[in-house]
């Protein structure tokens, strides 16, 4: 495999995107719990928050049951797909991208080893 340095610039636009993106879900997770923890946002700011989504969510499905409100989603899906969907963020954002024999361009994670073939 070769690595692959000089990918499209749209490639990278579509990277810094889904990272966006993901930061904003992130942020509005933080401000829904901070709401309903009644915390400021300095004070939220020193609450020691789950790093993952995943995590984030079982937080916030707890302190919605604490005020029994009511929620018509599939917790257990939604966070599966918030960790599947955390984890190609994760790949995307330390990826390095290698072209395999066939000339197939990958993402393979620089940490881990791990590869990812998007569609298309």
């Amino acid at each position: 495999m070769t690595v692959q340095t000089d990918v499209p610039d749209d490639l990278y636009t579509a990277i810094g995107m889904v990272v966006v993106q993901f930061s904003y879900l992130e942020w509005i997770l933080n401000r829904i719990i901070f709401d309903l923890k009644n915390l400021d946002t300095p004070a939220g700011r020193q609450e020691r928050l789950p790093r993952q989504v995943k995590e984030r969510l079982v937080l916030l499905f707890k302190l919605v049951g604490k005020y029994e409100l009511a929620v018509t989603i599939d917790q257990t899906d939604l966070r599966r797909r918030a960790s599947e969907y955390e984890g190609k963020r994760d790949l995307l954002s330390h990826a390095i991208f290698v072209r395999d024999q066939a000339v197939t361009l990958r993402v393979r994670d620089a940490k881990k080893g791990k590869e990812w073939q998007p569609r298309g």
